[in-house]
Parts: C-alpha cells; structure tokens; sequence
C-alpha cells in the first residue's frame, strides 16, 4: 500500500491542455515530456523536456508527418533557417510519408518558371534536408526528393574596390570603421557584427571570430559561424585607434560595433544607410561599382592578393573551409600568378645556363 501510494505520488497528473492545432483539448500525461494524444487528427504530439526549447513535433505513427515548424527546421540545418513561403504552403501540412517524386517535380517546374534559380534551389534544398532527416530517422525509406533537375544559376559578376574607392564608400557611410572592417578583413557581416570586446586582441591586431549573428526572417540570431569553426584574423594597423574607440565604455561581452547593447542589422538593400553610401560613391565616382556589404569580402580577397598574400593565407582569412575552394571562387585574381611563375621560370634559366651560341 506504500508502494502504491509512493508510485502515485512519482506518477504525473493528467493535465487537460490544447494541442499545437489550439482547437481541441489535450490530456498531458507527462509533465516532463509532454506526450498528449490530439483528438482533432487523433495524431502524437511529443514537445521536448519544457527547459529545452519549448519546441513541438508533430508525429504520426512514429513517423515525422509535419514540415512547417521552424523547429524541426533547426535540426536540419543546424541553425536557425527561415522556412521559404513556397515550402510552407506547399509542403507543412502533407506527411513525409505521402510525398511522391513526380509531386516534388512538378513543384519545382512551376516554381521556376515565377522564381529565379536560386529561390528555387533554397526552397528545394530545405525540403530535400528535411526529407533526408526523415529518412535517416527510418520515417521514410528514400528521399522523393533526390535526384530532381535543377535550375543553373547564372553566376553575379564580382564587383572588386580599389583602396580608392573603398576610402570614398567609408567616407560616404555611416559607419565607415564598419567599412573598413569588412573591406580589410574578408568578414561575413554576421560575423563583424557578431564580435564582442572580448574577442578583440589590440596587441597581435587580432579578433577571434566564434560568433555570426544573423537575422533569420524577423528575429537575430547569434550562433556558430557558417562553417562552425572559429578562427583568427588580423586587421590593419591603420584601424587600431578606431577599434580601441569602438571598445571604449563598453563590458567584455558587449557587441563591438553598435551601441554596445545589441548586435548591429544588416542595413535594407535598397534604402539602408550602406545603400545610400553606394549611391553616393558611384555618383563621385564613375568607375565604382554597386557593391553589397557581402561584395567587400571579395574586395578584401583582391586586395590582400594584390599585396602579395598566397592563397593558404586568403584562405585562412576569408574561412573557407580549403584552398582549392579559395582558388576555385577567386580564380580569376590568381590569373597574373600564372605570368609570374613563367616569368620567374625564365629568369632562373637565364642565371643558370650560358646564353645560346
């Protein structure tokens, strides 16, 4: 009678709570876990442990039947993603289960012919990762989405500053040591944005770079850099008096750029601060190019190629993750490489064999 008493005690109480549909109600018959059975499509609703997350999962018979929820999205990707309009309307509300080739087909000629290459190949990338997930969970016995034909995407010509006219965009910005960071450094914007005092080295003219604060649909999120690996990178002596101001007044785990409270947004493309600074640049300047934040990272590959820096170092830099993937996004600045190897391997043989009768 004590045992039972004690087990009853332990044994969690039925709580009537609504389900994630918010229409019928539910029995939670785990406080911990919240396992409640959903009247409305009689399905399993597991939420992982309340300290966690908070996140819900929508199962049917053991099998993930639901791709709408940005959680499930996470575990895909590793990250917060943002859940494209063209998957969740077409795909949140059928079960993997019931997802056929020829469905995902078709999709993907009807989005291509209203959408460019690359919104047709995110959205068809996010479904096709949360098919694969399925699959090694043993929901799904394949991928119905592998193996589909998709759009090419016609390469954007890379816009590349002079120091020139990297100058004139800063002097033109509202923020120009924001500039000048990322044009020196080879910095993703989330990963600029991202620093905090504490990764700051003044003295080797370093910032260790561990995290990327990004903004997914409307909310910032500051995880993991986008290769999941820290690294170090130098930056110009020239910025050492404006970093040690950018760190002036502000605790060790404060965001370095911005007011010192919360990390920096990503300016509007069209009408943001670093958009008008464009379009005053190219109005003094015929020759510069319209350029994004993004676009300055490639402008630091060039200029750090053109002062001499091999392709292990720009590589280290810009955080690729190999140096064949350096050489194969930035080969044409190693074209004159070619010329100087040849010219070098001339001036050799002229020093070490006597000129030709």
């Amino acid at each position: 009678a004590d045992r039972a008493a004690a087990s009853s005690r332990r044994a969690p109480q039925p709580v009537v709570d609504r389900c994630g549909h918010g229409i019928h109600a539910c029995v939670l018959v785990c406080s911990r876990h919240r396992i409640a059975l959903c009247s409305c499509r009689s399905e399993l609703l597991l939420e992982a442990s309340l300290a966690a997350s908070q996140r819900l999962r929508i199962v049917r018979g053991g099998a993930i039947s639901r791709v709408r929820t940005l959680e499930l999205i996470d575990e895909v990707a590793g990250r917060p993603t943002f859940v494209p309009q063209h998957v969740n309307t077409r795909w949140g509300l059928i079960p993997v289960g019931e997802i056929r080739y020829s469905d995902v087909r078709a999709w993907v000629t009807e989005l291509s012919q209203h959408r460019g290459p690359a919104t047709v190949i995110r959205s068809y990338g996010i479904l096709a990762a949360i098919l694969d997930t399925a699959v090694r969970d043993r929901r799904i016995a394949d991928n119905p989405a592998r193996g589909i034909r998709l759009p090419k995407k016609t390469p954007k010509r890379r816009v590349y500053l002079s120091h020139e006219q990297v100058e004139l965009l800063a002097h033109e910005s509202r923020y120009p040591v924001l500039v000048y960071f990322l044009a020196y450094t080879g910095m993703r914007w989330g990963e600029v944005t991202g620093l905090r005092v504490q990764d700051v080295d003044l003295r080797r003219r370093r910032v260790f770079v561990q995290e990327n604060a990004v903004l997914v649909g409307s909310k910032l999120h500051v995880g993991t850099p986008k290769t999941h690996v820290s690294r170090s990178v130098p930056f110009p002596d020239f910025l050492v008096a404006d970093v040690q101001e950018a760190m002036s007044g502000k605790g060790q785990e404060s965001p370095l750029f911005g007011d010192g409270f919360g990390h920096m947004i990503r300016p509007n493309s069209q009408d943001g601060w670093f958009a008008a600074a464009v379009k005053r640049s190219m109005a003094a300047d015929p020759t510069f190019g319209r350029v994004t934040p993004h676009d300055l990272r490639h402008t630091a590959a060039s200029l750090s190629v053109s002062a001499g820096a091999n392709v292990k170092a720009v590589q280290r830099m810009l955080g690729h993750a190999s140096a064949a993937m350096t050489l194969d996004t930035y080969a044409d600045l190693f074209d004159d490489d070619l010329d100087y190897v040849a010219d070098a391997l001339s001036r050799a043989r002229s020093a070490a064999v006597a000129p030709r009768a």
